[in-house]
């Protein structure tokens, strides 16, 4: 029988911190949980419920300065990236 890992537990601020690094500062979820050392679905499960309003209580003091439209899309990416294959004029 394999051998289980233990379950990881993150705080609400560590939650927090992490959603920001996608939804604030612009990161992709893969780059942010690479840099976290974390998985990314994890990490895109916590980004999904931000969005939704679905956060803990905690949590949501965090991370209640992103909004939808603070997002950055993609044509500020493209001119903060300009080898990203994208169109900065799109």
């Amino acid at each position: 029988m394999k051998e289980q890992l233990p379950k990881q537990v993150y705080t609400n601020e560590y939650r927090a911190q992490a959603v920001l690094m996608v939804t604030r500062d612009g990161l992709s979820i893969a780059e942010a949980a690479r840099r976290l050392s974390m998985s990314l679905k994890t990490l895109a499960n916590w980004v999904e419920r931000a969005r939704d309003g679905q956060l803990p209580a905690a949590m949501a003091v965090s991370v209640s300065a992103w909004s939808p439209k603070h997002k950055p899309r993609s044509h500020d990416y493209a001119a903060r990236t300009p080898n990203c294959g994208w169109s900065a004029t799109s």
